[in-house]
Parts: structure tokens; C-alpha cells; sequence
């Protein structure tokens, strides 16, 4: 997701935008963020993701998944992730992100 921005160019100075398959996963992880999800974790988190892409195309990057924990508020600040594991997977027919978090 991290290549899911794209440069523009606005009152004459280059800045990043977002896709639009970029902010629709966004959206669509708040909704199926649970509520008894929603923490506000402040110890440091062990997260665990197992990223299911549609083609081997994509690179392994789930960078965009920690900012998502904060902003759905299931840890206070991204930076209490500690420990990470990606695992990347193949699912033509069903690409997903499956994610775990566990305090330590």
C-alpha cells in the first residue's frame, strides 16, 4: 500500500495523494475493525499480519496497516509496535489482511 500513493503537483509544490484503492482499504479496515478491538493500547504490542494478495505482482508491505491500529484506536501511537511479522500469501479469490495484535 505504501506505493498506493501517487505524486501531484498543487500550488506549484509536489506532495503525495492517495489512491482511491488506497482509501477504500482504509475504509473498509475501520469497518471491520471491531469495537472490542478498540483498546487504546498504551504497552509496547507484538502485531502479527498475514497479507493475502489478489497476484504475485505486489510486494510484501504492510506499513499502512500500523497507521491504521492507531487511527482505529486499537493502540494509542504505532510507534508501541515492537515486534513485527509479515507473511505474504497468495488468494486470487479472496485477497485479505488478517491481523493480530498481542501486548507484551
Amino acid at each position: 500500500m505504501k506505493n498506493g500513493k501517487r505524486l501531484s503537483v498543487r500550488g506549484g509544490k509536489p506532495h503525495s495523494v492517495k489512491s482511491a484503492a488506497c482509501k477504500a482499504f482504509e475504509q473498509d479496515f475501520g469497518l471491520q475493525c471491531p469495537p472490542s478491538a478498540k483498546k487504546h493500547l498504551t504497552s509496547d504490542v507484538e502485531v502479527s499480519l498475514d497479507l493475502f494478495y489478489p497476484s504475485r505482482l505486489q510486494d510484501l508491505d504492510g506499513s499502512i496497516v500500523y497507521d491504521l491500529l492507531q487511527a482505529c484506536g486499537v493502540v494509542s501511537n504505532d510507534r508501541q509496535v515492537k515486534v513485527k511479522h509479515e507473511h505474504w500469501h497468495l488468494d486470487r479469490e479472496n485477497p485479505r489482511v488478517v491481523v493480530r495484535v498481542t501486548e507484551i
